[in-house]
C-alpha cells in the first residue's frame, strides 16, 4: 500500500472561465506506511466506524494536466507533478452492513468518507505555460504562498481516491474474515 497507486484523479474548481481543471495519471501516493492510528470507534448499534491518524508525510508524485484560473492567474501545463503534505491529520469513516453467507457472518463497508488535513503543503509542476521557466517557477511559488486554498480545491480528489482503495482494502479483509471473528465481543 506504500505507494499506493491510482490510475487518474481529477480536481476542478468553477466554470472554465474562471476556474480550473487538473487531471493527475499514474498516481503514486507514498506516506501511508506511516501513518499512527490514534483513535477507533466501532458504534455495532449504528453500524458505523470510525478511523482517526496522524500521517507525519505524505508525497503524491504524478503526471498531471492542468488548465483555467487559480485563484486569479491563468494556468496552463502538462508535465510532472509533486505534491508535499506534512503534519496530516487522516480521519477515515465507513458505515456497513451484515451479510450472512452459508451461515457465517461478513461485514461489508459502504459509504466512506475520508477527511485529510495537512499542516503545510508544497507543490511543483514541471513544465507549466509550454516550458516557460521564469513564469513557471513564478506560478509554482504562487501556489505554494496559497496553499491552503489550492489544497481545499484538490482535497476532494485526494480524498476521494483516499476512500475508494481504503474500502477495497476493508471489504477484501472483510470478505475473508468473518464479522464474529473480527469482533467477537458481538456475538449474541
Amino acid at each position: 500500500m506504500d505507494p499506493l497507486e491510482i490510475t487518474e484523479m481529477v480536481a476542478s474548481e468553477g466554470p472554465s472561465q474562471s476556474g480550473f481543471s487538473l487531471t493527475m495519471r499514474d498516481v503514486k501516493m507514498y506516506g501511508l506506511k506511516d501513518a499512527v492510528i490514534e483513535k477507533t470507534e466501532f458504534d455495532f448499534d449504528k453500524k458505523h466506524v470510525v478511523f482517526d491518524s496522524r500521517v507525519p508525510l505524505m508525497v503524491i508524485l504524478g503526471k498531471y494536466e492542468i488548465g483555467g484560473r487559480i485563484l486569479i492567474l491563468p494556468i496552463s501545463g502538462k508535465g510532472d507533478i509533486n505534491i508535499t503534505l506534512t503534519n496530516n491529520r487522516l480521519t477515515y469513516t465507513y458505515d456497513f452492513t451484515i451479510q450472512e453467507r452459508d451461515g457465517v457472518r461478513y461485514h461489508v463497508s459502504k459509504n466512506q468518507r475520508v477527511v485529510l488535513t495537512p499542516s503545510g503543503a508544497r507543490y511543483s509542476m514541471s513544465n507549466l505555460f509550454n516550458g516557460d521557466k521564469l513564469l513557471g517557477n513564478q506560478m509554482n511559488d504562487f501556489i505554494n504562498e496559497n496553499w491552503k486554498d489550492i489544497y481545499k480545491s484538490m482535497s476532494p480528489a485526494i480524498t476521494e481516491a483516499f476512500a475508494q482503495v481504503i474500502g477495497s482494502i476493508v471489504n477484501n479483509i472483510a470478505d475473508v474474515l468473518p464479522f464474529d471473528a473480527l469482533f467477537p465481543e458481538t456475538i449474541p
